[in-house]
């Protein structure tokens, strides 16, 4: 996996070992074309959506689905799993809001990843993450 993951947006399923990162709005998504990977979702308008119709749209295709359903659903969606952890650390500050960042083993080394949370969900990512990490 390359560093494709920085320039998305990710929804967090935290499930008993491991956490999917499935794509709700991604790199792929800046382009002018409809989205083949939204192909399902707006086949009957083929118009382009904008920021918010696909996060909507993707968070439609989640329901109902297993986190490996939702893993299929974009490439560039992926999975933590628990034991690959090595460290979590939530930072906050004035300039970047809330950052959750976790090292961890990927592909054979360290990486580590951070994303951004927003400030209304904040509580409840530290919450999850002190329970279960």
């Amino acid at each position: 996996m390359d560093d494709r993951w920085a320039f998305n947006e990710y929804d967090m399923f935290f499930t008993n070992k491991r956490i999917v990162m499935a794509v709700i709005h991604g790199q792929r998504d800046w382009r002018a074309a409809p989205r083949d990977d939204l192909e399902a979702v707006i086949t009957a308008t083929k118009k382009i959506l904008s920021y918010d119709e696909v996060k909507k749209a993707r968070r439609e295709q989640f329901r109902g689905k297993t986190p490996d359903e939702i893993l299929g659903l974009h490439p560039d969606s992926f999975e933590i799993p628990y034991e690959n952890i090595k460290s979590t650390k939530v930072k906050r500050s004035i300039l970047f809001g809330t950052v959750l960042e976790i090292k961890v083993l990927m592909e054979g080394r360290e990486k580590k990843l951070r994303f951004r949370i927003p400030k209304d969900r904040s509580s409840d990512v530290e919450r999850v993450i002190d329970r279960y990490l």
